[in-house]
């Protein structure tokens, strides 16, 4: 898969043969969201086998890189229908030179809208 920087080695996505097959639905999750590049690859590697991924769950999103956006919009809008959960958006976590917790803003919760940023 391509990603938005070059790298020494080129990345390869694979899946264990027989995980998944034609007609599986298919929760895509994920550790960390910036660009979407791997995102994306593992839409694609799942999609390559006759599955279709019916949500895509994110740890961590760093939103100003746009990630769900590229994703939405991606080869026109193949996965746009896909719900995508995200459990931490960085701006729960504040500034990276902040180093004690009490200073971070309060819980948020993050849902596939990007302006549903609400208090839990």
């Amino acid at each position: 898969y391509s990603k938005e920087y070059v790298e020494v080695a080129p990345d390869t996505m694979v899946l264990r043969t027989g995980a998944i097959g034609k007609g599986d639905r298919v929760v895509l999750i994920d550790d960390l969201i910036a660009t979407g590049g791997t995102a994306i690859s593992g839409f694609e590697l799942v999609n390559a086998v006759g599955a279709t991924v019916v949500e895509f769950s994110v740890i961590i999103e760093i939103p100003f890189c746009e990630g769900i956006k590229k994703i939405h919009e991606y080869n026109g809008g193949r996965f746009k229908d896909v719900p995508v959960f995200t459990l931490i958006h960085d701006d729960m976590i504040g500034d990276a030179n902040c180093a004690d917790p009490k200073d971070w803003p309060a819980g948020k919760k993050r849902t596939e809208d990007a302006s549903a940023v609400a208090p839990q």
